[in-house]
């Protein structure tokens, strides 16, 4: 059993990795085309809009759909049931904001808002229709067909995207081209899931699934309300081009962190659930996912702190250096990213109020921090983001402690080899760019040299960790050329 479920573990990791890592690649791709086409004002008027968009669309992803995958049983009658009211759901959601998109439009002093929000608040509609088929895919740890789906729906968006920002749509082309996306994921994934909903409803069902749902619709609304707070008060307390600036500075680290910490956590939490009755293998799969993570993770981050200006200039050209400074604060913030694992690791064992009452405190924290720094500057607001962060981090490690009697000790030394080895790749190579001229060049040797850099001092701070992910990515190969097992 536990060979069997280490196999699907690491084809699940493998896969959203790839999902997550070949969507980024071209989606980072389109991004930088379409940066040097339009202008910072576009995409702080976007910022406002997804962040209404986001904020509703928790509704109709997270609650019901995460108590799909925790169940161990579904019933037809129960997936029904949680099939119509997400639609209805994502209905009432939609007519709220079409409502308020006046209020919002003012608020921000941005007029176009009252044309381009409720188009792009449509999205709801779709994101109803799919949710359940997507989270299917999960719950059966099918992620190689949502990669295949995935890859295929973000080209696509690129293509019409990029066609139409040269046309001249401006601002439309990234909300048209994203319609794209969701009707082709739709499409397939509907298509290979041969569920369809009967005739069959019940409130009382979907209320009992909603008992351990709630708490998560609760901790994701605080999860998507605090990332989406920085974006309402700079809208609101700055103009929508330097909206733009911070927008774009912090999209590259929280793209390349949704592309690994996002697709290893998204993985442990149907792993993590089938192992809730035993805590100890429970643990050790928490131990390595962590591990894992920040292993790949922070020396990424520290990377791109060093290397933020060279980045910049030469893929989205002078036009947008002032989102460097933004760029580097935001890189530190998301080191910390890894460690809201202990949220899996809770939920998974239906402890979902405990991880809800653990975020709310640390969001309230940090809340706070940002409105206190917001009146001295944005660099400020990151800055007390930062801060809060860090503060989570440790209050996270006495709760694991308390819940599963883990060690803080051993959670600190869980990380402590790839931090050590990040921070050294960084110093050495600071004073090795410092020799060299040309942001191109800076990006050429630096990117490769910090990766042969931090390899090496792996070996020195983290043996044992390296020695085995090496052996297990020697052995999974094996069978990915013999077997076919990841077929």
């Amino acid at each position: 059993m536990m060979n069997n479920l280490k196999t699907q573990t690491s084809k699940g990791i493998f896969w959203k990795i790839a999902e997550n890592f070949g969507t980024a690649v071209v989606g980072f791709i389109v991004q930088i085309i379409l940066a040097r086409i339009l202008f910072p004002e576009d995409y702080g008027i976007l910022a406002i809009t997804l962040v209404f968009i986001n904020i509703a669309n928790v509704f109709v992803t997270s609650g019901f759909t995460s108590a799909i995958i925790q169940k161990k049983e579904l019933s037809e009658l129960e997936l029904s049931s949680i099939y119509y009211i997400n639609l209805l759901i994502s209905f009432v959601l939609f007519i709220i904001i079409i409502i308020f998109t006046p209020l919002i439009s003012t608020f921000y002093n941005m007029p176009i808002l009252k044309i381009i929000l409720p188009v792009q608040s449509f999205i709801l509609i779709l994101s109803g229709f799919n949710s359940i088929y997507t989270t299917l895919l999960t719950r059966k740890l099918e992620f190689k067909k949502s990669f295949n789906f995935k890859i295929l729906a973000v080209f696509v968006q690129g293509v019409v995207g990029i066609l139409l920002a040269v046309y001249g749509f401006g601002i439309w082309a990234l909300i048209i081209s994203n319609y794209f996306n969701y009707f082709i994921s739709t499409y397939f994934v509907r298509r290979y899931i041969r569920w369809r909903p009967t005739r069959q409803f019940s409130l009382k069902t979907a209320l009992e699934l909603f008992k351990f749902g709630k708490n998560i619709l609760f901790l994701s609304l605080i999860n998507i309300g605090y990332n989406s707070f920085k974006t309402l008060l700079i809208g609101r307390s700055y103009d929508s081009k330097t909206l733009g600036y911070f927008s774009k500075g912090e999209q590259i680290p929280n793209l390349l962190m949704v592309n690994t910490d996002g697709a290893i956590n998204s993985v442990m939490f149907p792993v993590l659930s089938k192992s809730q009755d035993d805590p100890k293998k429970l643990i050790k799969i928490y131990s390595r996912g962590i591990s894992l993570t920040t292993f790949l993770t922070f020396p990424m981050m520290l990377g791109l702190f060093i290397l933020a200006d060279s980045v910049i200039l030469v893929l989205l050209t002078e036009k947008w250096a002032n989102s460097i400074i933004y760029m580097q604060i935001s890189t530190l913030i998301c080191m910390t990213w890894p460690f809201s694992m202990r949220n899996q690791a809770l939920n998974s064992v239906g402890k979902s109020h405990v991880s809800f009452k653990l975020d709310l405190l640390i969001k309230i924290i940090t809340i706070i921090l940002m409105i206190v720094s917001i009146k001295f500057g944005i660099l400020y607001l990151l800055l007390a983001n930062l801060l809060g962060s860090i503060i989570a981090i440790f209050i996270g490690f006495y709760v694991i402690k308390s819940e599963f009697d883990y060690s803080v000790y051993n959670q600190m030394k869980d990380v402590s080899g790839p931090l050590i080895s990040s921070i050294l790749m960084a110093l050495l190579l600071r004073y090795v760019l410092g020799y060299i001229d040309g942001d191109i060049y800076r990006l050429l040797i630096g990117i490769p040299l910090g990766m042969i850099i931090y390899f090496c001092l792996s070996f020195a701070f983290n043996y044992y960790n390296m020695k085995y992910y090496l052996d297990n990515f020697v052995q999974f190969y094996r069978k990915l050329l013999r077997k076919g097992e990841l077929k």
